[in-house]
C-alpha cells in the first residue's frame, strides 16, 4: 500500500508509514487507485481540504502527530490482544494431553503412607488415580537436549518393567505442580508397554463421590420428612392383626388336641 500527495500531484508514490509530504509537508492520503484498501485517514484529510486552508505547516505538523498518536494505539491494542490469546493458548496447552520421549534416570518405586480414605480424598481434589495398594512410581525423563521432565505412575507395575536408562514415551498429561502424571508408559528399548493393577481413575472416583453424596442427602430428607408417627402405629396394628390372625387360626386346633388329651387320660387313668 502506497500514500500520494494531492497537493504537490505530482505522481510521487511514499510508504504506508509516511505521514506528511517532505516537500510541501502537507498529510499525505492512500491513492485513489487503491480502492480495494479502507485509508482510515482519508476523511481527515477530506475535511480538511474541505475547509479551504491551504494547509500550513504547523497544522500538517498537529495533524500528523494526531495521526501517528491513533496508529500507536491501535498498534498497542494489538500488541495486548496477542499477547492475552497468547496467554491463553498456553492455559489451554497445559490441560491437553502430552507425550515425552527420552532416557529414564532416578526410577524408584515406593507405597504411600496414607490411608484409604486419605488417598480417595487425594484422587478427588487432585485428579490423580486412586492405588488400592499405594504403589507409586516416580522418574526422570530426558530428551535428546538434556530436558527433563519428572513423571510419576500410580501402582504396581506388572509388565513392561521400567529401569534406568530405559529409553520410553510417556502419554499423560500435568497436574497443578509440572509433574506430568503418567497414563501409559511404552518401553522403547524392549518394546512392551508398562500395565498397573488396583488403580482406579480420578474421573470414576468423583463419579462414585457424587452418587454417595447424592444417596446421603436422599437418606437424610427421607428420614427427615418421612412420617415414623403413623409408620410405627402401622407396623404396631399390622403386628397384632397378624398375631390375632395366627390365634384365630390355631385355636380350635389347640382345643381340639386339649379335648382329644383330656379324653385319652380319663381312659386310660
Amino acid at each position: 500500500m502506497v500514500k500520494e500527495c494531492a497537493s504537490c500531484n505530482d505522481g510521487a508514490e511514499y510508504s504506508s508509514s509516511t505521514g506528511e509530504c517532505p516537500k510541501c509537508g502537507n498529510f499525505l492520503r492512500m491513492k485513489k487507485s487503491q480502492a480495494q484498501f479502507e485509508d482510515d485517514f482519508s476523511d481527515i484529510y477530506d475535511n480538511f481540504l474541505d475547509s479551504g486552508s491551504t494547509g500550513s505547516k504547523h497544522t500538517n505538523s498537529a495533524l500528523y502527530e494526531d495521526t501517528a498518536n491513533y496508529q500507536n494505539t491501535n498498534a498497542t491494542a494489538e500488541k495486548v490482544k496477542i499477547a492475552t490469546i497468547d496467554k491463553m493458548k498456553k492455559k489451554k496447552v497445559k490441560k491437553k494431553h502430552e507425550v515425552i520421549e527420552g532416557q529414564v534416570h532416578n526410577f524408584r518405586e515406593e507405597i504411600l503412607p496414607l490411608k484409604f480414605f486419605e488417598r480417595w480424598m487425594n484422587s478427588l481434589t487432585k485428579g490423580v488415580p486412586f492405588v488400592k495398594d499405594g504403589y507409586v512410581n516416580t522418574f526422570q525423563v530426558y530428551d535428546q537436549s538434556r530436558k527433563g521432565t519428572e513423571v510419576v505412575l500410580y501402582g504396581k507395575i506388572l509388565r513392561g518393567k521400567v529401569a534406568d536408562n530405559n529409553r520410553v514415551r510417556v502419554y499423560g498429561m500435568r497436574d497443578n505442580y509440572g509433574t506430568l502424571v503418567a497414563q501409559g508408559v511404552e518401553n522403547v528399548d524392549s518394546k512392551t508397554i508398562a500395565s498397573v493393577n488396583s488403580i482406579m481413575s480420578a474421573g470414576i472416583v468423583r463419579f462414585i463421590s457424587l452418587f454417595l453424596l447424592f444417596f446421603v442427602i436422599s437418606l437424610v430428607y427421607f428420614v427427615y420428612s418421612f412420617d415414623w408417627i403413623n409408620f410405627i402405629d402401622f407396623i404396631v396394628a399390622g403386628a397384632m392383626n397378624l398375631v390375632l390372625q395366627i390365634l384365630m387360626a390355631v385355636l380350635p386346633l389347640i382345643l381340639i388336641v386339649a379335648f382329644i388329651w383330656i379324653g385319652f387320660k380319663k381312659i386310660f387313668r
